[in-house]
């Protein structure tokens, strides 16, 4: 299954997308680091980890 995640850039929400989305797939980044972090985080929690197998 598949999730959505909402990241805001300098924006100041008219919507309650924390209920659409969840509290842990809403993300209001304030900076670049905070950017790069909630985009880490909205990407590949879900997805996991590869592995290289022979």
């Amino acid at each position: 299954m598949g999730k959505i995640a909402f990241i805001g850039i300098n924006y100041a929400p008219t919507y309650d997308w924390k209920q659409c989305v969840g509290e842990k797939n809403f993300y209001l980044p304030h900076n670049v680091n905070q950017l790069e972090d909630n985009l880490r985080r909205a990407i590949f929690e879900e997805v996991g980890h590869n592995i290289l197998k022979d």
